[in-house]
Parts: C-alpha cells; sequence; structure tokens
C-alpha cells in the first residue's frame, strides 16, 4: 500500500526512503507498506508512531493529513523523525530512492513555478496537471519517468478533500485509464 484514504479523510502516502537515498538490503521483516496500514488503522497515529518498532524496515516516508494537520514521518533504518507541518503551505516531496538531490531541488523549483502562475488559488484541475505535464520530455527526472522500461512512472493518484467528502482521482498511465471515487468523509 502506497496510498490510502479512510472513511474520516485521513490522507497517507508512502514514499521509499527517507531524506537520503539507503542501500537495498533485503530480506527485510515486513513491507513498508504494512506499516502504513498499521497506522491507517491507529485511533493515535502519534502515538503509534512512537511505539511501532521498526527494525529491519527498509527506510521510508509516509505524509499523513489527518483534516487539520499534516504530519511527515520518516524512518532512516536508524532512527525515525517526526516532523509537523504548516497546511497553508504548499509541500512537495519526491523519493529520495529515485533521485538525486539536484534533481530533487529542480522539481521544487518547478513546482514553486507552477504556484507562482496561479493566481492564488491551487485548484485539483490545475496541480492534477502540474503532474501530468510538467517536464514531460525529461524521462530521467521529470514528474513523470521513464528510464528505459525499467523504472518508470506507472500511475498518478490525487486526493481532493472538500468539507464533507473526498474525491480520489486515479490515473492509470500505461493502461490510459482514469478512475474517479467520491465518499463522504464520516
Amino acid at each position: 500500500t502506497w496510498f490510502a484514504v479512510d472513511t474520516s479523510g485521513r490522507t497517507f502516502v508512502l514514499l521509499n526512503g527517507a531524506d537520503k537515498k539507503h542501500h537495498h538490503q533485503p530480506p527485510y521483516k515486513r513491507s513498508r507498506g504494512l506499516i502504513l496500514l498499521d497506522l491507517l488503522s491507529a485511533d493515535e497515529l502519534i502515538e503509534t508512531w512512537g511505539q511501532i518498532n521498526l527494525t529491519s524496515i527498509e527506510p521510508f516516508t509516509l505524509i499523513v493529513f489527518t483534516g487539520d494537520e499534516l504530519h511527515q514521518l520518516r524512518w532512516d533504518e536508524k532512527e525515525k523523525s517526526y516532523l509537523q507541518l504548516d497546511t497553508a503551505i504548499p509541500h512537495i516531496w519526491s523519493s529520495a530512492t529515485l533521485y538525486e538531490k539536484a534533481a530533487i531541488e529542480k522539481r521544487k523549483i518547478w513546482f514553486n513555478e507552477f504556484l507562482e502562475s496561479t493566481t492564488g488559488t491551487i485548484d485539483p484541475d490545475g496541480l492534477l496537471n502540474f503532474h501530468t505535464s510538467t517536464e514531460v520530455k525529461d524521462k530521467e527526472n521529470g514528474l513523470i519517468i521513464n528510464r528505459n522500461q525499467q523504472l518508470l512512472t506507472k500511475n498518478i493518484t490525487q486526493c481532493v478533500i472538500e468539507h464533507d467528502r473526498f474525491t480520489l482521482t486515479h490515473i492509470d498511465l500505461l493502461q490510459n485509464k482514469q478512475l474517479q471515487l467520491t465518499e463522504i468523509i464520516k
């Protein structure tokens, strides 16, 4: 599991790696996606994060939006970190396992240019367009990559949370299909 939304609107996004590229050293005790599911089912997110044992789990970054709070949870094979982020400020992340520092910085520049081009309001269609259309010719480090058919972006998923509902849009880039689901937030 790399992306999950529950009926209360809590949204979880899993990225491979922490703040820098690590050496892949299997076998790992559990999948990072199962850790996401453990946290998704927890009543107390931060308390559970503090208690969960991540020994022999591959490094990851987990972004969690809880409706009024934005959290960044990281495991780097040695220690956990927790950062509460400002929900009023746009953020962008890139997987540390896929992109070198220079590419991550370049992607931040693209994001800031996108933000500057908006008229103060970021709308869901504009953000989805940013993810599907920015630097499409850069197959190595663009937002949609294809590194010799070995490593490629297979899909884009967006979750838009409104007052009483969320809409999940999933674009399957391999089959050129788009699915959309709207659910009431309880």
